[in-house]
């Protein structure tokens, strides 16, 4: 090559140099796996790349706190259940891929950081699982360590969970109480003449029977919804009307339900809910989001029969329940607390 022709080359070089600083001219992007290099921009940022990381853990330790002692969980206090991202844990077909626990590490080393899992927790008997969706378990800048191949995840600090305790519900109505609790009754065994109690005497749990032929088509119980137990609360706890599989009533025999709070915690019940419709299609009304143990309210409900609609046949009950439904489950499909009901008749 002459010196002529390396100066014109040199000559050249030095005008595309310039020309791309002043932006007349722009150089195509090479793109190095995730990463983008040219005259424009970077196009993935190095959280990006962090992030779409996923590293084998070689140990995994889980922890956690108790709601309301704030102890640290250990492996009594239940599971985290981690599924396929995507599966509803609910799905009566859907099996968890892993089972890790509060006390001992996981050292099966088929985890990884950076990963989403369906992520799960349960407990079998006396804690309300937890679905926390799909999530990435385990952070590989913040939560893996790189030396050592090992991993902590404290899921209260991540998720801002800690583990509720079911709580035991409290009788919602005591059928055997001489406190006129049902109509002004000095107790609830109806007698000739009366319009609504038990036929024979009272025990726990007796069937209210409303005499048609006595009764003035109005009447009202006074309703108890409370928990006990220690450390432990009602999740998502309801009232809700279930009529008879066999005797079920058409929905039409009730024409009004007032509700009125007379003492104790006021659950947020909104003074606009539609009762009647409540009873007629069998659902629930929440009583605020949660009830600590020792706490209770007590609330009137003055029902009115059609009694033109009312037959003996016409079997319902009154449930005080929990998980926002009557019969609800929790993300593994446990009960929760044990409900409690009132249970309605009729007699000609």
């Amino acid at each position: 090559m002459n010196k002529q022709t390396k100066n014109l080359l040199w000559g050249g070089a030095i005008v595309v140099l310039g020309l791309m600083l002043l932006g007349v001219i722009s150089v195509p992007k090479i793109s190095l796996g995730t990463l983008s290099i040219g005259a424009d921009s970077v196009d993935t940022t190095a959280q990006e790349v962090e992030a779409s990381r996923q590293l084998v853990i070689d140990s995994l330790v889980l922890q956690g706190k108790e709601k309301y002692s704030e102890d640290a969980l250990t492996g009594s206090d239940g599971n985290i259940y981690l599924y396929d991202e995507g599966t509803n844990p609910k799905d009566p077909s859907a099996t968890a891929t892993h089972t890790l626990n509060f006390s001992t590490a996981y050292t099966s080393s088929d985890i990884v950081c950076g990963k989403v899992y369906r992520v799960v927790f349960g407990h079998t008997t006396t804690a309300y699982a937890k679905d926390f969706g799909d999530q990435v378990l385990v952070d590989c800048t913040t939560e893996y360590n790189e030396n050592t191949a090992d991993a902590t995840v404290d899921l209260s600090k991540k998720f801002g969970w800690k583990m509720q305790t079911v709580a035991t519900l409290s009788d919602v109505f005591d059928e055997t109480a001489t406190t006129g609790i049902l109509n002004g009754h000095t107790n609830t065994n109806v007698s000739a003449g009366g319009e609504i109690g038990c036929v024979d005497g009272c025990s726990a749990d007796s069937t209210l029977i409303y005499d048609e032929s006595n009764g003035d088509g109005t009447f009202y119980l006074d309703l108890s919804f409370g928990a006990s137990g220690s450390q432990s609360e009602l999740s998502e706890p309801v009232v809700c009307f279930e009529h008879d599989s066999t005797n079920g009533p058409e929905g039409n025999e009730i024409s009004d339900i007032v509700v009125q709070r007379l003492s104790g915690t006021d659950f947020g019940i909104s003074a606009s809910t539609n009762w009647e419709s409540v009873f007629a299609n069998e659902e629930c009304v929440k009583l605020g989001d949660s009830i600590q143990a020792g706490v209770s309210g007590d609330y009137r409900f003055t029902i009115t029969y059609s009694e033109a609609n009312l037959d003996t046949n016409d079997d319902y009950m009154i449930i005080f329940d929990d998980l926002a439904d009557n019969k609800g489950k929790d993300a593994r499909l446990n009960v929760g607390a044990t409900r409690d009901a009132v249970d309605f008749d009729a007699q000609a």
